[in-house]
């Protein structure tokens, strides 16, 4: 392991993987200034580079090599006696101990240990890997799986000495977590085998983890709880990353539900299975696909009763200031998750949306005119304005009427809507906001 080791004294964690965060002997402590403050990031160089410490010349390029490297030693003296004081204050440092010595960076402190989780990671992993025995080495995977919680130093993934340790961590636990997964099915330790999958999709939302769900749970004969697993996962994989699902992925839903259409059930179970338990106002959000199907149906119906129909996109952008700033109390994510709330609130419970794609919702209106689309905007619109940080984002809105028997070709004129494709090129669009 990495770092300075003494027997008998205090013990400094300093956990880079997943959340950040400092203990003193089991203690929080917190440095002044933010993540991505100079004083830290000198810290954490400092920190994970431990007994053998980082040269002058390193520290300069990595914390100083984006332009700023010609005011980097003066910079760097100011940034490395701040980091000293605050350890001092901290009750890391005393005033004896240093940070760097003869042009080496490193924590100079007799009666301190520091322990960096990803090195301990690191050397765990590579031993699981390398054992022969297959006790010794299910021990060593297990540890090296659980200790895992998240990539290395997400708070500083723009750095580029970081983005190159995340993806070679993330490898190393990709690694060990498909040896463990295959120890564990040849040990038939189904419920330890879905525990650390599911750990794995908490993560890393990958269709090679859901795979392995699947294949777990139909191991087990949970059959269908291994059929919500895979609407579940086909949603995440469709809806929220737009990827489209594998051969293998489509071969494991197939075979749940031929398994589960073996069993026979009365009209009354169906009719439960099928009764909507969500009750609350608002429209109704379904996944892409149900979306899809609700949609050629309406138009289906639509050729008989001549209602009207009319597709709504929302798309959401940053604004330039604050893709120049970066501030806000929520992600971009969390944004649209939000979005998506104000669409709800703002609809009427016959109508239904879906996420279709990174930034944007697509609602299906029945019923309206032409002339209260813009209310439905001003709607959603107000809804939205109630988020925190919404200011920061631009809503466009797009809207076009469904036509009666879809677009026939040989029309000369270009169809008011081409559903299904992300490029919009229709000439009819009517804009708000």
């Amino acid at each position: 392991m990495e770092g300075t080791e003494r027997s008998g004294g205090r013990v400094l964690n300093v956990h880079m993987l997943g959340e950040f965060q400092i203990m003193l002997d089991d203690v929080e402590i917190k440095l002044p200034g933010g993540n991505y403050s100079k004083t830290m990031r000198l810290f954490i160089l400092i920190a994970y580079y431990g007994d053998k410490g980082i040269s002058r010349e390193d520290v300069l390029e990595l914390l100083y090599g984006d332009g700023e490297y010609a005011n980097g030693p003066g910079s760097l003296r100011v940034a490395s006696h701040r980091l000293r004081r605050q350890l001092i204050e901290a009750g890391v440092l005393t005033e004896a101990g240093s940070i760097s010595r003869r042009s080496i960076f490193r924590l100079d402190q007799e009666d301190l240990e520091v322990v960096i989780d990803a090195r301990v990671f690191e050397e765990t992993a590579q031993k699981a890997l390398k054992a022969v025995s297959g006790e010794e080495q299910m021990r060593l995977l297990e540890k090296a799986c659980g200790m895992y919680t998240g990539e290395f130093l997400m708070v500083l993934s723009a750095d580029m000495w970081v983005a190159g340790k995340q993806a070679a961590y993330q490898n190393l636990y990709f690694q060990c977590l498909r040896r463990y997964l295959k120890l564990l099915k040849q040990a038939d330790q189904y419920e330890r085998r879905l525990h650390v999958v599911r750990n794995a999709i908490r993560l890393y939302p990958y269709e090679e983890w859901y795979i392995a769900e699947l294949d777990t749970l139909m191991d087990m004969e949970q059959w269908t709880e291994a059929r919500e697993a895979a609407r579940r996962s086909a949603e995440s994989l469709t809806e929220r990353m737009g990827i489209r699902l594998s051969r293998d992925m489509e071969e494991r839903r197939k075979k749940i539900d031929i398994h589960l259409k073996g069993s026979s059930k009365n009209l009354m179970e169906i009719c439960r299975e099928l009764e909507q338990q969500d009750e609350s106002s608002g429209a109704y959000y379904c996944s892409y696909q149900a979306f899809v199907g609700t949609y050629h149906y309406e138009m289906r119906r639509i050729e008989r009763t001549g209602e009207s129909l009319y597709l709504f996109l929302c798309s959401l952008t940053e604004k330039e200031e604050n893709r120049r700033s970066k501030t806000g109390e929520l992600t971009f994510e969390n944004i649209m998750d939000q979005l998506g709330t104000s669409i709800r609130e703002a609809l009427r419970r016959a109508d239904v949306y879906t996420r279709y794609g990174k930034n944007q919702y697509l609602l299906l209106l029945m019923g309206i005119k032409q002339e209260d689309c813009s209310s439905v905007s001003s709607r959603i619109q107000s809804y939205f304005n109630r988020t925190p940080d919404s200011g920061k984002y631009q809503l466009h809105h797009f809207i076009a009427p469904v036509v009666r028997g879809g677009w026939k070709e040989g029309q000369e004129e270009e169809p008011p809507v081409r559903f299904g494709q992300r490029s919009w090129g229709c000439d009819n669009h009517n804009r708000f906001g």
